[in-house]
């Protein structure tokens, strides 16, 4: 269904393009889950030297997305605390100053373990049914 969705909608209704709809199968890849997936998958393959299997797919899916939750957490607390209506913040520097101040550097990654869990489980999937394709369609 993944593969079909974007060629059965029209260009406005591009998953892509509306991420906050229950109704699609998956969230559009973020450039540090392809950038982590690609560097994973060389440390994991040893260069290419091994195949990718769907094992190791996997693997490198998770791997992928527990770096991306390392870079995307501060951004997801600046954004969260900035949409609270009983914030009393002014701006997103406001929130990085004001958090570092009363909490400490690591008051950024508060919320971390929810977004570690969310980007593993949602990395971890499309990169195995990727080398199923490709091994379907190259008769292995």
């Amino acid at each position: 269904m993944y593969v079909l969705l974007p060629h059965s909608l029209p260009p406005l209704l591009h998953p892509s393009l509306v991420t906050n709809s229950p109704r699609l199968p998956a969230r559009p890849p973020a450039r540090p889950t392809v950038a982590a997936n690609s560097y994973w998958g060389n440390i994991f393959t040893s260069n290419g030297a091994q195949p990718m299997t769907q094992s190791l797919a996997i693997l490198t899916g998770c791997a992928a997305g527990a770096t991306e939750s390392f870079v995307v957490t501060p951004f997801e607390l600046v954004k969260i605390r900035l949409q609270d209506k009983a914030s009393t913040y002014t701006s997103p520097s406001d929130v990085i100053k004001k958090t570092v101040a009363k909490e400490g550097v690591m008051g950024l990654y508060n919320g971390m373990e929810a977004t570690f869990w969310r980007h593993v489980s949602w990395s971890e999937w499309p990169l195995p049914r990727v080398v199923v394709v490709l091994l379907w369609e190259t008769g292995c």
